[in-house]
């Protein structure tokens, strides 16, 4: 799958936090490539993404984050 960055992905990030790959909107990689960028250079651009096209916006995914953990007995 590809994930597209929208400008919200890129641009609402903790001040400070750098854009380590100089992403911006409209910029695709593979769920696969995403994960290796979060893992290896903490892109917190990279989250933004990810979490929306799981959940389709930032706020859904913490909820399904926390139904998950709920579930979990979390």
């Amino acid at each position: 799958e590809v994930v597209t960055f929208s400008h919200d992905a890129v641009y609402n990030v903790e001040e400070g936090s750098g854009n380590k790959l100089s992403l911006e909107e409209g910029d695709q990689l593979t769920v696969r490539d995403c994960l290796y960028v979060l893992l290896l250079q903490s892109s917190n651009q990279t989250a933004n993404a990810l979490a929306e096209h799981v959940a389709g916006s930032r706020e859904a995914f913490v909820d399904l984050m926390n139904e998950t953990a709920a579930a979990l007995g979390c």
